[in-house]
């Protein structure tokens, strides 16, 4: 089945992008729980959801627009459960929405500067890169706690994290990392 969707050559590589993301919230792991994960999931709905949507309708940047990390950490947890993935986007938005023009924050050979001044421009009081120390500070608690975090979605945020933050633990080791490996897990699926 796999092997008529993908190329062994294109599994290889979304795989290899997969795993270098998945290191990157590894190191990264305020990601993965508390005020810090709320904050989180507040800028993924109140800011990227909104920018990716007005992006969807008309291109909003020349090039392409680059998820901040935090957000694509919730993007990438929501997208894992496919059905309220579907569900949700089609009830706010009335369908998907287009992300063929958005590309990883780990792309170091995309600049973020025009997604960036995007960002600003629409949300002046949240900046484009999280701060860790903004998002763990008592007026953002406060913020959380009066329903800042409240979700378009009912899908629950916290437990998908908590589900997804252990599986690069779990696909680390070495070989994982070998193209060759990944081509035979291709075949074998």
């Amino acid at each position: 089945m796999l092997q008529r969707m993908f190329s062994p050559f294109t599994f290889v590589n979304c795989a290899s992008v997969l795993l270098q993301f998945l290191a990157v919230l590894d190191r990264n792991c305020w990601l993965y729980q508390g005020q810090t994960l709320q904050w989180a999931i507040y800028r993924y709905n109140a800011c990227w959801l909104p920018l990716l949507a007005k992006h969807s309708e008309s291109k909003i940047t020349e090039g392409p627009l680059v998820v901040p990390l935090d957000c694509e950490w919730i993007w990438h947890c929501h997208r894992l459960n496919l059905v309220r993935y579907k569900s949700d986007y089609e009830k706010f938005y009335g369908s998907i929405l287009d992300n063929s023009n958005v590309v990883s924050s780990i792309n170091q050979r995309t600049s973020r500067k025009e997604t960036k001044e995007t960002w600003n421009k629409l949300y002046p009081n949240e900046p484009y890169e999280y701060d860790i120390s903004r998002a763990s500070s008592s007026e953002f608690s406060e913020t959380l706690y009066n329903g800042g975090t409240q979700s378009f979605s009912k899908y629950d945020f916290v437990l998908a994290v908590e589900r997804q933050s252990p599986f690069f633990y779990q696909v680390s080791r070495p070989h994982f990392k070998k193209d060759l490996f990944l081509q035979d897990t291709l075949i074998i699926s």
